[in-house]
Order: C-alpha cells, then sequence, then structure tokens
C-alpha cells in the first residue's frame, strides 16, 4: 500500500496554451422546459454559439411540429 503515498510521476506543469475556440453550449430538458445556456469569449465565438443555437432550435422546432401534426392527424381519423 506504499504505493498510495508516492507522488504521482504523470503530474506535470501544464503548459501555457492559447484558447482558439470558446464557445460552450449546453441545451437540457428539464421537465417540459428547454434550458439553454450559452457561453462566447470572443465576436467570432458568439457568432458560431448564434449560429449553433440557431441549427439546435430548428430541430427541437421540428420535432415538436412533427408531434403536433402526429396527433392531430389521429384525432381527425
Amino acid at each position: 500500500m506504499s504505493w498510495i503515498f508516492h507522488s504521482r510521476k504523470g503530474d506535470k506543469q501544464l503548459s501555457t496554451s492559447e484558447l482558439l475556440f470558446g464557445v460552450n453550449l449546453t441545451v437540457k430538458k428539464i421537465g417540459e422546459d428547454i434550458v439553454i445556456e450559452g457561453r462566447a469569449r470572443t465576436l467570432n465565438d458568439i457568432i458560431r454559439l448564434k449560429r449553433l443555437s440557431e441549427e439546435i432550435l430548428n430541430e427541437m422546432i421540428k420535432e415538436y411540429e412533427g408531434k403536433r401534426s402526429s396527433s392531430t392527424t389521429s384525432r381527425h381519423r
């Protein structure tokens, strides 16, 4: 069990890095609610975030419209 107390050989200081692409987008379904959280750092990242969120929202709208049209079709039969 002495190996537990040894320091890790793989621990090294991280080299300095530059953030090149800083977009974070989270879409959650909590109950019946859709929660969208986004984070961007630069203008280009904001534009990417906008494009990504629009694509996701458009897909979600299509799904809801598909569910709505299938439920109204079944009512009219």
